[in-house]
């Protein structure tokens, strides 16, 4: 349309001069023409006695007649190119057509110039091979044009139709009166609006049916140019192809010359002067050397030939394939087009491969040009170099030659040398093209062929392959059903492999002799299961060999009636029949063996006291149901998937598989439900075991949501397959079924790293206690004749529970990131039929949101969800850990990476799902200024968490004192932070008053910190003794730092006591409290050995006086005593009384 109205004579519109309402406006009185209008659209800004409102009214109306008149502009070039097309296409060019297309199917061929030069010839080799891409790329063009006119068929009566509707449309409202309010500017500029309107829908009606009429006109001349064409391409290629053979022979020929004639100077040379013997060995390396490269030019030559009918043949492919979509509309028809052709389709890895390949290649050719060229480089002066190659002999000559010969048989070596280095970088560089041009044609052929196969997957999983299954398809799958049981098939398919065994005997003796050892040990291997069972149940076994011993029995025991069928279906294919029944047989017996191996190692892995059970610790129940659900599967299952996958491989009769192996297919998923129901259902063993480990968690909560999700998978491949979508049922539960296995997979290999690590922590576990007792039986007996405790072993303890968890948590990120890789690749090949989803959008309407771009969306949501869950705990347990970073840094890189990773997250789904920033942002403005004020503690506590993240005044495992708290910092979050104080109790501060406040931090650059104990002794002890044994026992503490060495002061004269204080320092508080009891109990011991008093406070009470009754009673007692002792005793009670105060009041 852009070339039509850039080529076509602007046109102009007669109107109606209209009344002048404002002096100075701009009326039109000239016809209109788009450059007219142009200006007046532009004069509008200048126009200051308009209203803004009236000026956005006439912008539209000046911008629709603008666009009108360009439509008119291209109506009328598509006339003029309809009309001559029409009369290219007249009786007399049809004739002349025919007769040239004669002429070129009976033009002799031309003889080819076979004595000419080699650098002629690859001359025109080139000039051909350039004519020859020019006329294919015409050729394409034109094979394309039937597919394009028949699109345009299609879409010319709907095109007609709207366009007719609209100009009643037009005309119904031009005659309409026009609104007498309205100004002569806003009357004029409707008026040219709604004419040039008419105009363009009349031109554009008569273009559209002289379009259809041009194309009924000239399909016979087109026709006959297309075959014209590819007459002449044909032609042209064959003639180009026998050039480049005969330049790969020219070359071969001449470096064959080359290196004889090498060869016979270098012998001759060898019987004259060494020197001249070098120089000929070197030309004879030199044309040897390139005749290797003439081979490798060859057939480079042809690969890139090869890979340029690949391309233009998928170029070809694809242009037509997509004109039959858009033509067919999605039919049944379309989808056996499409999955023939993604059938045929080059393979992208292969090419990816060779291109990959080729690089290193490329590397040394440059490589080696630029050394031949240094080589080229010295031989710039030729007689000088032979007359020093003459001087180094000598003056004497040699071998009876003079130095004058000696120098002319250098000179003509030298001159032999320059020339194959000529030609020798000639052909390096154009190898290197050639490479060149190969890695471009392969990188354009794997680009179209993904854009193809995308195109093909994004359309044929949404078509039926098959009609709805009805009571026609008993008649098919009744013939389908014979053509299986066949006597005759069968009768010829075992003389097909007793034909294979004669000729190929090693093999099949080599399979029997193998088929032999698997099945006579079977027995013997189930014992030996047994037994390796047993023995790993033992509490003490520290021996993982036995569990790989019993993964590779249970291989052993799942394998040989897979090998003996595996290797059956391979021979067959090896056959090269065409015969439909080995061929379908052979794709049976594979597709079996694929469905029947997996779960058989799964249920020789589930068998009693086996891998499973005794190995991985599973539990019986759940061992016992899989081993008896599989069996059944296993059963049923099997020969279903043998019929459905035999069916889909022949090609006698597509009813077959779409009748009898749909109905296999329908009953492999009913299996397959009725498996997943046994095994998965709510009250199930396995799901109340699973349930059992993880209750009150997201599987016992949903677990009838999962039941039903895995209920839905068979149930829904069931339906497509009835409905007709038999295709897209296959493909899908292919891919379905390959990821259970892997899944299978993966849970065996968890299992055999989960007991690895098992035993790993029992061997070392074990080894602690061997070491701690051997340590207890090395220490001296104590004083009574026991032996040492525990606690007098001081050594380092690994933190088993810790070091396994850390491990376990490594090998299931490692694991869940290998799964979600692994799943990418098994369904990458479906995703692009995801991508029709763009075309529904989510709501009428809507143009910019579809349904494709909310589910990956949500896709994307779910990932950013698990990413920011696991990934910062992968990134400390794999790079973190080894860095010389302390806990709280490690906690800070974790947290902002999740930040990171939600903040991603956050701004890819808000690009998938569009969201316009510049729409929305008064709104979020608004919203962030409420929240502002609504939410103004939990935002200031968010960004007082990300500054004790980056800042970081506290850290993760900081002791601190907040107000009368003390404790360790736990966790630091978004909104607050936790602190855990001694009595494990965890107190919760808002981040801002962290930031805010006044804390104590014990921890924050130096974890030393000062211990002091008073002490206080009995007047008249030994001051200078005790300041020795309080130095004494703080040096010999092992928990006190030597530097700052311990300080002890006697601070003064107590009531009761003589006050000392030791001070000392610790370098950490995780022994605080075992550092007090211990500086308590040796200082208490000391004192004792050395018979310093400890002295505590006493006081004297002195009796004055006492109440009347006191005395009568302490004198009757005094009277009835029965000696002198007991009357002082009394009366000294009475006169005095010793009180001792509480443990409290001392220090």
């Amino acid at each position: 349309v852009g070339t039509a109205v850039a080529q076509a004579p602007p046109v102009a519109v007669d109107l109606p001069k209209p009344e002048p309402a404002i002096p100075d406006a701009p009326i039109p009185e000239a016809p209109i023409t788009v450059a007219r209008l142009r200006q007046m659209l532009t004069s509008l800004d200048d126009n200051a006695e308009l209203d803004e409102s009236t000026k956005t009214e006439l912008r539209e109306l000046y911008t629709q007649s603008v666009t009108r008149l360009e439509q008119l502009d291209a109506s009328r070039a598509s006339i003029q190119q309809s009309e001559q097309l029409i009369r290219e296409a007249s009786d007399e060019n049809i004739a002349a057509a025919k007769e040239q297309r004669e002429a070129v199917s009976d033009m002799p061929e031309l003889a080819l110039p076979e004595n000419a030069p080699l650098d002629q010839l690859e001359q025109q080799l080139e000039q051909a091979e350039a004519k020859l891409a020019k006329d294919k790329q015409a050729l394409t063009k034109l094979a394309a044009e039937s597919p394009r006119r028949d699109v345009r068929r299609a879409a010319i009566p709907k095109e007609l139709e709207d366009a007719t509707t609209e100009l009643a449309e037009a005309k119904a409202k031009a005659a309409l009166p026009l609104d007498p309010e309205v100004g002569p500017l806003m009357r004029s500029a409707r008026q040219t609006l709604e004419r040039v309107r008419m105009q363009s829908l009349e031109e554009r009606i008569a273009a559209l049916e002289l379009e259809r009429e041009a194309y009924d006109a000239s399909d016979e001349l087109l026709q006959i140019q297309h075959d014209i064409a590819a007459a002449e391409v044909a032609d042209l290629a064959k003639r180009t192809q026998k050039l480049r053979d005969l330049v790969n022979a020219k070359r071969k020929q001449e470096t064959d010359e080359q290196a004889r004639a090498a060869e016979r100077q270098a012998t001759a040379a060898q019987l004259r002067v060494k020197p001249l013997a070098q120089l000929a060995e070197r030309n004879a390396k030199l044309a040897e050397e390139r005749r290797q490269l003439a081979d490798d030019l060859a057939e480079s030559s042809g690969d890139l030939e090869e890979v340029r009918d690949k391309l233009a043949h998928v170029t070809e492919q694809y242009d037509r394939t997509k004109s039959k979509v858009q033509a067919g509309r999605l039919s049944q028809s379309v989808g056996q087009i499409l999955r023939q052709e993604r059938g045929q389709l080059p393979s992208v890895q292969e090419h990816r491969r060779n291109m990959h390949l080729r690089e290193p290649l490329r590397t040394e050719i440059e490589f080696t040009r630029y050394k031949l060229q240094d080589q080229r480089t010295e031989l710039t002066n030729l007689p000088q170099r032979a007359e020093a190659l003459a001087q180094q002999v000598g003056s004497a000559g040699a071998n009876g030659m003079t130095p004058a010969e000696i120098e002319a048989e250098a000179r003509e070596l030298l001159t032999t040398e320059r020339d194959y280095l000529d030609k020798l970088i000639a052909d390096y560089k154009a190898y290197s093209q050639m490479l060149l041009e190969l890695d471009e044609a392969e990188e354009d052929l794997v680009e179209t062929t993904s854009e193809y196969s995308n195109f093909i997957a994004e359309r044929v999983f949404w078509i039926r392959s098959a009609s709805p299954l009805s009571l026609a398809d008993v008649g098919p799958g009744l013939d389908a059903g014979r053509w299986l049981l066949s006597r005759d098939n069968w009768w010829r398919l075992g003389g097909e492999l007793l034909a294979d065994m004669r000729r190929n005997p090693p093999w099949w003796g080599g399979v029997l002799l193998l088929t032999i050892v698997l099945f006579v040990f079977q027995r013997e291997a189930r014992r030996r299961i047994s037994q390796l069972g047993a023995e790993a149940e033992r509490g003490s076994n520290t021996r993982f060999v036995l569990t790989a011993r019993a993964a590779i029995v249970t291989l052993y025991i799942a394998i040989p009636w897979s090998t003996v069928v595996m290797f059956v279906a391979w021979r067959l294919w090896q056959s090269y029949t065409s015969w439909e029944f080995v061929r379908a047989f052979a794709r049976g017996t594979a597709a079996m063996t694929g469905v029947y191996l997996p779960l058989e190692v799964l249920r020789q892995a589930a068998r009693a006291h086996g891998l499973a059970e005794s190995h991985f610790e599973w539990s019986p129940n759940v061992v016992r149901a899989l081993r008896v659900n599989l069996r059944r599967t296993i059963f049923l299952a099997v020969p279903l998937v043998f019929v459905a996958a035999a069916l889909e491989g022949q090609s006698l009769e597509p009813l077959w598989s779409a009748s009898l192996g749909r109905v296999a297919f329908l009953g492999v998923m009913a299996i397959a439900g009725w498996l997943l129901h046994l095994v998965f259902r709510p009250h199930g063993r396995v799901m109340q075991e699973l349930i059992v480990r993880r209750a009150d968690g997201w599987l016992d909560r949903l677990r009838w949501l999962w039941y039903l999700l895995m209920l839905a998978g068979p149930i829904a491949l069931a339906v497509a397959a009835l409905a007709g979508y038999y295709y897209t049922a296959q493909a899908l539960s292919l891919r379905l079924l390959v990821t259970v296995y892997f899944l299978i997979a993966v849970l065996l290999l968890r299992g055999l790293l989960m007991r690895w690590v098992l035993i790993s922590r029992r061997r070392l576990a074990m080894h602690q206690l061997r070491e701690r007792r051997t340590a207890l039986s090395q220490l001296p007996a104590t004083s009574d004749g026991e032996g040492a405790s525990l606690a007098a072993v001081d050594e380092p303890i690994v933190d088993l529970a810790t070091l396994s968890g850390q491990t376990r948590q490594l090998i299931d990120a490692v694991i869940v990131t290998a799964m979600l890789l692994c799943a990418w690749l098994i369904w990458a090949d479906v995703l692009p039929a995801l991508l029709i989803l763009k075309s529904i959008p989510v709501w009428p309407g809507a143009t910019e949101l579809s349904l494709a771009d909310v589910m990956f969306a949500a896709a994307v949501g779910v990932v950013t969800w698990v990413a920011a869950k696991n990934l910062p705990g992968l990134l400390e347990l794999s790079v973190l850990k080894y860095l010389p970073l302390d806990a709280g840094a490690r906690y800070a890189s974790n947290t902002l990476a999740r930040y990171a990773i939600l903040c991603v997250g956050i701004v890819a789904i808000s690009n998938i799902l569009a969201v316009d920033w510049d729409r929305l942002q008064w709104l979020l403005a608004a919203l962030g200024v409420g929240l502002g004020f609504g939410l103004q503690e939990i935002f200031a506590n968010f960004v007082c968490g990300l500054i004790l993240l980056f800042e970081r005044p506290i850290r993760v495992g900081d002791i601190i004192t907040l107000d009368d708290v003390t404790g360790t910092v736990t966790r630091i979050r978004m909104r607050a932070t936790t602190i855990t104080n001694w009595d494990r109790k965890e107190l919760i501060v808002p981040n801002k008053e962290l930031i805010t406040g006044r804390l104590l931090n014990w921890t924050l650059s130096n974890q030393v910190n000062r211990l002091t104990i008073e002490v206080g002794i009995a007047y008249g002890s030994d001051t200078a003794l005790a300041h020795r044994l309080l130095l004494k026992v703080a040096d010999e503490n092992r928990l006190v730092l030597k530097e700052p060495p311990p300080i002890a002061t006697f601070e003064g004269f107590g009531d009761s006591t003589l006050n000392f204080t030791l001070r000392c320092f610790l370098p950490d508080l995780e022994n605080r409290l075992t550092a007090i009891h211990e500086l308590h109990t040796e200082i208490d011991q000391a004192f004792r050995e050395a018979e310093i008093e400890i002295a505590f406070p006493q006081r004297d009470l002195h009796i004055r006086s006492m109440p009347t009754r006191i005395e009568q009673r302490l004198s009757d007692a005094a009277t009835g005593s029965n000696g002198s002792a007991a009357d002082k005793a009394a009366t000294d009670k009475a006169a005095a009384e010793r009180e001792t105060p509480s443990a409290g009041d001392s220090k």
